[in-house]
């Protein structure tokens, strides 16, 4: 008797579970074997506004487009449109929510998610996100990955095909009413100017970081950019997801459309040739359609079921939650989500001239000057006197200036002139810049041009001085007469141009208790216009790479973008104060490759400057 009731009890037990189980479906499911014609609650709905978006965000071969479509996102009106803009700062705890937020966005998506990022690894944060995105699609959410070839290089890609095969068991895609349609929900991956393609210019690089969750869906849009890429180094977690406090230091704009009912958004939107309100969400999406269908770009492919793969994304996005740091995190984020946002004016802007033209270091006039919407020619344009900039603040990992003219002397290599110029039209104008130190620099080559030209050559016009800094270690940096010279000390007094270098002599790294991680932040704010996005504003970022960010206008952007600037210089040293170099002393005492490059910077930009290097970087 009694194993009978226990086999019973293990049969309700069974049959409850089961139950159970199917109660968390929504009415309408339909397994995902089912093909339309068998899913009734599909079959009968054929919605035309969803079947029109469906093929829209198509990847096309370039057989099937008349024009280069990056032409078209250089030759389109951009337009100015209202948003509301969160800034997700720098700190290591905003990097752990920037992960958070990110996750929930794919699990709260409702019928979109695109995605393009520079880097993303295959480690806990890219395997987490990737499985986010195939329960997205086993939802019936219509989902679009790019990822650069070198900056993600990947001679197989399993893990991107292991989201593909997460197609096998795709949703319905639902419609503006809610009710499933007959259009099943895809996964489509681009690798960007794909290495494995002929014809193709692989230095031409795509360094987007942009995340669109329902980009066409005006009330439940989310767009995100700026510095982060996925990979754990920007999150502030590590494989065992504890923290990690030597971390990069970035940030990101989280953007929304602007508050108001979908009546309210159709009062104050056009819309676009398909009936589409054009707004800010939507202006992002159609940005990366076109990026996604450069002709350059390798559509990827599964054809194996890759089983494993599939499930080490489940495994990896359950292993992330459940650690303690970032479930502390993600517990709170949905409220964080909705809070802390700014309204603001925004324009989305790109440098997709760079990837469709050639001889961009000889002809870069003609380059950036048919591209309305570069972000080099807007930063030219909002320096005109109209506009009332007075005040500039830049935050840069790896910011060059260029002061060498090509053989045609076209003038727009003479930037450092142009600064100068800037200067010289207003004394009330000013320039204060946050970049690294070889204490923080993930890059010595990038630090060297910084420390041995951009920045003497910001401070003084004196090519006596300047050679004289670049001179040996024991002429020049370690030189105390010329340390105490009138011209050393002129040139570092300078009161309208500030450069500030992150790290302090208390950090960890030479024997104090700080930890100061590694800056990769880029944003700029004046006394109106701020701008946040993907270009570090260097040599690769202005000729060679497409970029992209939004140019932002509104008072509460402004101010807290200047309390994070003011928060980071209290973690540096003005570039040439007693402070810095005593700090590089001591970096160049160190042992291993910290040290190496510090005492090499002289002798590495000598080299960079005789192979040409440095325009590359």
């Amino acid at each position: 008797m009694g194993n009978y009731s226990q086999k019973l009890s293990l049969l309700l037990l069974s049959v409850f579970t089961l139950l159970w189980g199917c109660s968390t479906q929504p009415d309408d499911y339909c397994p995902p074997q089912y093909k339309a014609e068998e899913c009734q609650q599909a079959r009968t709905n054929d919605n035309q506004l969803i079947n029109q978006q469906y093929e829209q965000r198509r990847w096309r071969s370039s057989s099937e487009q008349e024009k280069e479509p990056l032409q078209l996102g250089i030759d389109a009106d951009i337009p100015i449109l209202e948003g509301q803009v969160k800034i997700v700062g720098p700190t290591v705890e905003d990097g752990v929510n920037s992960l958070a937020m990110k996750i929930w966005m794919i699990e709260n998506a409702k019928y979109t998610v695109d995605a393009t990022y520079y880097i993303f690894d295959n480690d806990l944060a890219g395997y987490a996100f990737l499985g986010a995105m195939c329960n997205a699609v086993k939802r019936g959410v219509d989902v679009r990955l790019m990822v650069d070839s070198l900056g993600s290089v990947d001679m197989r890609h399993e893990e991107l095909k292991g989201l593909l095969r997460c197609a096998d068991e795709a949703g319905f895609i639902r419609g503006p009413d809610g009710k499933l349609t007959n259009k099943r929900a895809r996964v489509q991956v681009i690798i960007f100017n794909a290495a494995s393609k002929i014809f193709v210019n692989i230095n031409r690089r795509s360094h987007d970081k942009l995340l669109v969750i329902d980009g066409n869906s005006p009330e439940n849009a989310y767009v995100m950019t700026g510095g982060r890429n996925i990979s754990l180094h920007y999150y502030g977690i590590n494989e065992e997801g504890e923290l990690n406090k030597d971390t990069f230091q970035d940030l990101e704009i989280l953007i929304k459309n602007p508050e108001g009912s979908i009546t309210d958004l159709e009062q104050n939107h056009k819309r676009g040739k398909f009936g589409h309100l054009i707004t800010i969400s939507r202006v992002s999406e159609l940005y990366l359609t076109l990026l996604y269908s450069h002709s350059g770009n390798k559509f990827l492919t599964a054809w194996f079921p890759y089983s494993g793969q599939r499930e080490k994304l489940q495994e990896s996005l359950d292993e992330l939650k459940t650690g303690p740091l970032f479930a502390k995190s993600y517990a709170n984020i949905e409220a964080e989500m909705q809070e802390g946002y700014h309204p603001a004016k925004l324009r989305l802007a790109h440098e997709m001239a760079n990837i469709v033209s050639y001889e961009v270091f000889e002809k870069y006039a003609d380059v950036q000057g048919r591209n309305p919407n570069s972000i080099v020619e807007i930063l030219a344009e909002l320096s005109s006197e109209k506009y009332n900039v007075k005040h500039v603040r830049l935050v840069s990992p790896y910011i060059f200036l260029a002061n060498e003219e090509p053989e045609e002397k076209d003038g727009r290599y003479q930037e450092l002139e142009g600064m100068r110029q800037w200067l010289a039209d207003d004394p009330e104008r000013t320039i204060e810049i946050i970049t690294n130190s070889v204490m923080s620099s993930d890059n010595f080559m990038t630090q060297s041009i910084i420390d041995m030209e951009m920045v003497p050559r910001m401070l003084s016009d004196d090519p006596q001085f300047i050679d004289k800094w670049q001179d040996d270690l024991e002429v020049s940096e370690e030189n105390p007469d010329f340390i105490a010279s009138e011209d050393f000390q002129k040139a570092i007094s300078n009161p309208r141009i500030k450069v500030y270098q992150l790290g302090k002599l208390d950090a960890d790294l030479i024997g104090g208790d700080e930890t100061y991680g590694k800056l990769h932040a880029k944003f700029i704010v004046t006394n109106n216009v701020a701008f946040v996005g993907t270009t570090n504003l260097d040599y690769r970022s202005r000729f060679i790479n497409n970029e992209m960010g939004y140019f932002m206008l509104g008072e509460g952007v402004n101010n807290e973008l200047n309390q994070i600037f003011d928060d980071l210089k209290k973690r540096c040293y003005l570039w040439g104060e007693p402070d810095w170099l005593a700090m590089r002393k001591k970096i160049r005492d160190l042992e291993g490759m910290e040290g190496f490059s510090a005492r090499s910077q002289r002798s590495v930009y000598s080299k960079l400057i005789f192979t040409g290097i440095k325009w590359q970087l």
